[in-house]
């Protein structure tokens, strides 16, 4: 083992001895040659700084991640097309410029170590250990001969030095997100609502319609899309009583998830410019509607009934006062059926009256479909707030009542014309029943009887399971609500796309794009930086940036072949009373003698 005092003389006599220059060189013939001063003082410099000078780039690119992160800034479209297309090629060169950036810290930390480890050395002698883990730490690098608590301290060093590369790749790594942007919709208004009315069964008398390759749009609701009002009628019930699924009565390919109350109408027929931005995924907005709610119920009081026409053998009369009816003014329609216990009539005041503004339908069935007569249902059409949700990947429409939104006055133009469009829609359940009525079948009484048989089927577990009249009742409410809903969405098609009553109203539009860094790998490296340069300028106070460091660097080979050489010499020979004869293994010299003895003056 050297002598304590040994490394202490290394230091200060090899700071005299040209040898060790790192500004000097030798050609290949062994002899020396010497750079240009401005180069010596360049490559000076950048010896001694140089791992420094990388913070400047660390310290940009922490800051610029940070602020992109905060802001919300992501990258243009085209680039994310270009990153999702060659992701592989993408991460490799992230992982590259991961490890450059991680070199940039791990070489400012071993810098660190390096000068504050050289400063102690000049003046503190150091065992042979300590300055081989101090190589490992400045190298990076294990040695497996050092003491145990030396290995642990290294291992636990050169773990650290591996995460920081892992730390900036967790910082650029584009990851997927989502933002929001504004856009423009369109959607109905009722301000004109001269054209919402009740129009015959009659075909050369239907009311206002078009057909184009989004749909068919008609005033005629009741009459021209009933077959998708019946349909969303009979799977009115969920079995497992889930969210129900219903499609769009047009050609959108939009379904429904839950209750439409009849709005989101213009999803899919006058969006376009939302559907062109392939990286779109959903948009919102909100409209104005009705909350529409349905109670239905047994009246065994009714006097609306079937009656056998005199005049003909499969004609039969629905008629009679209903609670909303005009005094004296009872409803009147005529069904065909083979008997009259096919047939399922609904009544609804055909008139409005001034004193009574409720709107009801009246049920009178025959034998075939008994559950269903004698009921009647009650609307209560409540104007509320909605918003409106597309999901644009899956073509599903979602519609949230929003209770504590106040409702527009008519006077701010976004008011309904509740008299006309109410009327209008609760007047399509008498023309659907007498339009689908035929000699042998109700397919009104059938769609209605699905949604009751789904209804028992939901419940058949249940302890005690649903009667009759629960039943029925409870089919029927949800056979009509639903009717109810497709009806207004009719309507309000109607309105759009016929009649050209809209208005455009700001909708919220989230987008995919792809965001760099997760947020806690950002502020890692920003804050190991910003802990790089604290130490950094600490150091540089404390040592007067390096002014006295010393020549001698244990990192350098030529320092310690040198060293190594005088160590050699010191501990083979004695030097105390000139004896050079002494054997190696005296570790007690002290660093007063060692200085005397070979002529340098001590510190």
């Amino acid at each position: 083992m050297a002598p304590p005092g040994v490394v202490r003389l290394m230091s200060k006599r090899l700071a005299r001895v040209s040898v060790i220059s790192s500004y000097e060189r030798y050609d290949d013939d062994g002899t020396s040659g010497s750079r240009p001063q401005s180069t010596q003082r360049f490559l000076g410099l950048l010896d001694k700084h140089g791992p420094f000078y990388g913070l400047i780039i660390t310290t940009a690119l922490s800051i610029l991640l940070v602020t992109a992160n905060k802001r919300g800034w992501t990258v243009p479209d085209d680039l994310y097309r270009v990153i999702v297309s060659n992701r592989a090629s993408v991460q490799l060169a992230i992982q590259v410029l991961a490890n450059l950036l991680g070199l940039v810290f791990s070489g400012v930390i071993c810098k660190l170590i390096n000068y504050a480890t050289r400063i102690y050395f000049q003046k503190h002698p150091v065992h042979f250990d300590v300055v081989r883990f101090w190589i490992g730490l400045c190298s990076s690098r294990m040695s497996m001969g050092l003491p145990m608590k030396y290995i642990l301290l290294l291992a636990s060093f050169l773990i650290l030095m591996a995460a920081q590369s892992a730390l900036w790749a967790g910082a650029m790594t584009p990851l997927t997100t989502s933002v929001i942007s504004g856009a423009m919709v369109t959607i109905p208004h009722y301000r004109n609502s001269s054209l919402l009315q009740e129009y015959p069964s009659e075909i050369e008398l239907a009311g206002p319609t078009m057909r184009t390759n989004k749909g068919l749009f008609t005033y005629s609701v009741g009459v021209m899309l009933q077959g998708g009002i019946l349909t969303s009628a009979a799977s009115a019930t969920t079995i497992d009583g889930g969210v129900r699924r219903h499609a769009k009565i047009d050609y959108s390919q939009f379904t429904y998830l839950g209750r439409s109350y009849g709005v989101g109408a213009a999803v899919g027929l006058l969006d376009e410019s939302i559907f062109e931005d392939r990286m779109a995924e959903t948009y919102t907005y909100r409209e104005v509607g009705y909350d529409t709610h349905v109670a239905c119920m047994y009246n065994t009081s009714s006097k609306f009934v079937l009656n056998p026409l005199r005049t003909s053998e499969s004609m039969y009369i629905a008629q009679g006062m209903l609670p909303n009816s005009r005094p004296r003014d009872p409803e009147y329609s005529l069904y065909i059926g083979h008997t009259p216990n096919t047939i399922v009539a609904i009544g609804v005041a055909h008139t409005p009256s001034d004193d009574d503004p409720r709107r009801m339908l009246a049920i009178a069935a025959g034998q075939s479909y008994g559950n269903l007569n004698a009921t009647q249902c009650r609307f209560e059409y409540v104007p509320r707030v909605f918003e409106v949700t597309i999901g644009l990947a899956d073509r599903n429409i979602t519609v949230t009542p929003l209770p504590a939104v106040p409702v527009p006055v008519p006077d701010e133009g976004a008011g309904f014309d509740t008299q006309n469009l109410t009327f209008a829609a609760t007047r399509q359940f008498e023309l659907i029943s007498n339009a689908q009525t035929t000699l042998y079948v109700s397919l009104v009484g059938n769609s209605i009887n699905a949604s009751i048989g789904d209804y028992v089927t939901a419940h058949a577990s249940s302890e005690p399971p649903p009667g009759p009249e629960e039943a029925t009742l409870a089919g029927l409410t949800n056979a009509v609500t639903s009717m109810i809903d497709d009806i207004l969405v009719g309507y309000a098609s109607a309105q759009l796309m016929v009649g050209g009553f809209r208005e455009a109203t700001p909708a919220r539009v989230k987008r995919t794009a792809l965001a760099v860094g997760q947020d806690l790998y950002i502020w890692a490296v920003f804050g190991v930086n910003a802990f790089l340069l604290a130490v950094l300028l600490l150091e540089a106070v404390r040592t007067g940036a390096w002014q006295r460091l010393p020549a001698f660097d244990y990192m350098d080979p030529s320092n310690l072949v040198t060293g190594g050489a005088a160590v050699a010499r010191h501990s083979i020979y004695g030097q105390r009373g000139g004896d050079r004869t002494r054997p190696r293994g005296d570790d007690q010299y002290s660093m007063h003698d060692l200085f005397r003895q070979d002529g340098m003056a001590p510190v």
